[in-house]
């Protein structure tokens, strides 16, 4: 596996884990859902751009992360934090290829991702006042 697409993987694994850690005690603790809610969504967002870095970096071997910009804003990857672009992007990039993804499961992943998208477009709803 790519070496940059491995560490957004395992970033995105610790995020999950300590969310998950946190999500135990969430009953007694109910204080601890933005926190939780913030890890979640990075966790998702660190997948989005693993995935696209995977397959931007199939048809280029020195693939610069920091020059993938990311329509329609072509915001920078590290500066792109809409699950719904990142998720539309990598779509893109998978037309023709990803056939084996049919309609109901991109509608399946794509509701969700427009409901977050919605109520945390930047990245800063779980992270700020």
């Amino acid at each position: 596996m790519n070496r940059q697409v491995k560490a957004y993987y395992d970033m995105a694994y610790e995020y999950h884990i300590a969310a998950v850690t946190l999500w135990y005690w969430i009953m007694e603790a109910p204080y601890l859902y933005n926190p939780i809610s913030f890890l979640l969504r990075h966790t998702i967002e660190l997948q989005l751009k693993a995935l696209i870095i995977l397959e931007l970096s199939k048809s280029n071997e020195k693939l610069i992360i920091k020059e993938i910009k990311i329509p329609p804003e072509n915001r920078s990857l590290d500066k792109s934090h809409s699950l719904l672009f990142l998720w539309r992007y990598y779509m893109e990039l998978c037309k023709g290829k990803a056939s084996h993804i049919d309609r109901k499961i991109k509608a399946d992943i794509e509701i969700p991702l427009k409901r977050i998208d919605k109520k945390d477009f930047a990245s800063t709803r779980y992270r700020y006042p």
